[in-house]
């Protein structure tokens, strides 16, 4: 069927998944990006003088450490829940910088759950304490999870404006961690916002930067968020090349989040070069990883790009159930261009099975998605392609 084919030509994958420890932003929700978070354990100071003989204080500092070693072992429920026990203790000692550090470390858990309006609120709670306290090292921890937050909900003017207030404040401390991660998240976003050339730029310094550090995992986070950028710029050979690096690194430093995203990312560039059958694969060894883990748009963004593989692999009740498990959760978490795709391919999987109705009623939706949030690329695509099927 000719239209079938007009439009598996022009569908791109739905998703892309990227540095180890969160986040999901989006560009023409081609992909899925994490940037660099300012991480509870890089950051978060257990306070002096606190001792057994203030027993809340003792057990709030203890949930504190349990709660940073259940992130590193991307267990972010279980995270969320020892950081909120500890802000309750800190609340009742009246600790306020404390409560400050346990904010910021419940906003990287529910980033990482894709609750990105509940990660703005807390953070956005913390962020006057660390200045009340002139402390700029939390304030430059909260403004990159700050970042984060609004990159994941394609907020990249928003996310850029708090990286450029944290850039000076990291420099000014010489905190040369600090300034990679905001380094990298600037790239992140100009990724999302389109301007390739500085997203390489800031891209390319922060791998630099965590490679003087002696920081395997922050190197191999900026080298696939450069990953996404080749994927997002129809370059599925020079990502895959960044993608393998990446994949052993991930491995070898056992950090779960970051391997199944660099899975999910290599499922993305497979389905590029058209070898839907190695994509389906990367993608499904990367699924449960991200279910179990409960990161809620990276299990979207691979079930879409699942079902876009069948769908290249002739096999559209398998892409149409794949896509179907992916829209109610892009749905839930607002992740409107995810869903645009997801209903676009969706489209194509009830074309290919010559349900024609059905097929146009997907692709409108989609089309009525794309305008709204001014998506006019993939919008005039779906038109096409719509004109042709009447």
């Amino acid at each position: 069927m000719r239209v079938t084919h007009s439009i598996l030509g022009f569908l791109i994958p739905v998703a892309m998944v990227c540095s180890s420890d969160l986040l999901c932003p989006r560009q023409a929700q081609t992909l899925e990006i994490a940037p660099q978070p300012a991480k509870p354990s890089d950051t978060y100071k257990i306070p002096l003088g606190y001792s057994q003989e203030n027993e809340p204080l003792a057990e709030a500092d203890r949930l504190m450490q349990q709660g940073q070693s259940q992130l590193r072992l991307s267990q972010f429920r279980a995270g969320l829940q020892s950081f909120q026990q500890a802000l309750k203790l800190y609340r009742g000692a009246n600790e306020p910088k404390s409560e400050a550090w346990a904010l910021n470390n419940m906003g990287t858990a529910y980033v990482s759950l894709s609750d990105y309006e509940r990660a703005i609120a807390v953070l956005q709670q913390a962020l006057p304490l660390f200045r009340q306290h002139n402390d700029r090292g939390g304030e430059s921890a909260i403004l990159i999870n700050l970042s984060n937050a609004y990159t994941a909900q394609g907020q990249t003017r928003k996310a850029i404006e708090f990286l450029r207030q944290a850039l000076p404040l990291c420099r000014t401390r010489q905190d040369q961690a600090c300034v990679a991660k905001v380094l990298q998240n600037l790239g992140t976003a100009y990724v999302f916002s389109a301007q390739s050339e500085q997203a390489v730029q800031f891209l390319q310094q922060a791998a630099d930067e965590y490679r003087e550090l002696g920081d395997r995992g922050g190197e191999a986070g900026a080298l696939m968020n450069l990953a996404v950028l080749y994927n997002a710029q129809n370059q599925p050979r020079r990502a895959l090349e960044l993608l393998q690096k990446v994949l052993p690194v991930y491995r070898d430093l056992k950090d779960r989040n970051g391997e199944a995203k660099a899975l999910t990312n290599l499922g993305v560039s497979y389905n590029a070069l058209a070898q839907p059958k190695k994509a389906v694969e990367f993608l499904q060894t990367a699924l449960p990883m991200l279910r179990q883990m409960g990161d809620r748009n990276s299990e979207a963004l691979a079930l879409a790009n699942l079902g876009r593989s069948y769908n290249s692999l002739s096999q559209p009740r398998q892409g149409m159930a794949f896509l179907q498990q992916a829209l109610p959760i892009l749905q839930a978490i607002g992740d409107r261009n995810g869903e645009g795709y997801a209903l676009a391919n969706l489209g194509v999987s009830h074309a290919l099975l010559g349900q024609k109705a059905q097929a146009v009623n997907a692709l409108r939706q989609a089309q009525t998605i794309f305008r709204a949030i001014g998506n006019r690329v993939f919008e005039a695509r779906i038109t096409n392609v719509l004109s042709r099927m009447k």
